[in-house]
């Protein structure tokens, strides 16, 4: 059974919940979902009414994040991926696979080699909108700028405003965790990246000016199975402003592989 929005009750497992946001347990399939920095499991609000019924869609909830909110944010990709990964394989109950944009895709990555270690491994990994590990971050490093450059750099990510951007009370609460969150993703690196034993889907923003194609593309070294690399319109946040056309091509990987991996 898959963990409620704040876990299974006496699971001292998992601090890392699954928001189940349509409870489907007959579904083929589960589709774990790692949002970007900053964002919160209420970014993958339609995606249950987008996909099949064949299809679960449960979305990871942070330390630092959601109903989370108050406990402090890890600010390294490897420490969330160790808090995430013994909570998931508990929760893993049918064919599965993880799907995570910008800062969730490396989430993601890390996450299926601690439950490939584990004998777990998943249908397929979806990765959007992030560089490969191996691939070492370029240009300003924004974790570090004063408090008004960072809140303007973020505002200008944007590809639909977002409210909580422009909230002074609400920005005092949750800048320690944006900040963590952005560490997270920008000092992340492997000079070598283990490959994994599942296919890899990658998405890429056309006019993302951080990531660009290259650095996606290199995420084809992270997987000793099939790879493939879509391109789709808008900038590093086209998985809001392109959402239809991503969801489809996510909804044709996820509907295609488990039937291969059962």
């Amino acid at each position: 059974m898959t963990a409620s929005l704040w876990g299974r009750s006496g699971d001292a497992v998992s601090r890392q919940p699954t928001a189940v946001l349509r409870p489907r347990p007959q579904a083929a399939a589960r589709l774990y979902c790692f949002p970007w920095a900053g964002a919160g499991v209420g970014v993958f609000r339609n995606w249950p009414d987008r996909l099949p019924p064949s299809v679960e869609v449960a979305p990871v909830a942070l330390a630092g994040h959601d109903g989370r909110l108050f406990e402090q944010a890890n600010d390294s990709v490897a420490g969330i991926a160790d808090a995430v990964a013994p909570g998931l394989a508990a929760d893993i109950d049918r064919p599965y696979f993880l799907f995570g944009h910008s800062l969730g895709a490396m989430i993601a990555y890390e996450v299926a080699a601690r439950l490939v270690r584990y004998g777990m491994p998943p249908v397929g990994l979806l990765v959007s909108g992030a560089r490969a590990p191996q691939v070492r971050k370029r240009g300003t490093v924004l974790h570090e700028l004063s408090r008004r450059d960072f809140i303007a750099a973020v505002r200008g990510m944007q590809e639909v405003p977002n409210p909580n951007l422009h909230n002074d009370d609400l920005l005092d609460v949750i800048l320690p965790t944006m900040r963590a969150d952005f560490k997270a993703a920008e000092t992340y690196f492997r000079p070598v990246c283990p490959a994994l034993p599942a296919p890899i889907v990658a998405f890429h923003g056309s006019q993302d000016s951080d990531i660009s194609e290259a650095d996606v593309g290199e995420w084809a070294a992270c997987t000793s199975e099939a790879f493939a690399l879509h391109t789709l319109p808008g900038g590093h946040l086209f998985i809001t402003s392109a959402e239809s056309q991503l969801l489809g091509l996510v909804e044709a990987v996820v509907t295609a592989l488990p039937s291969k991996r059962r």
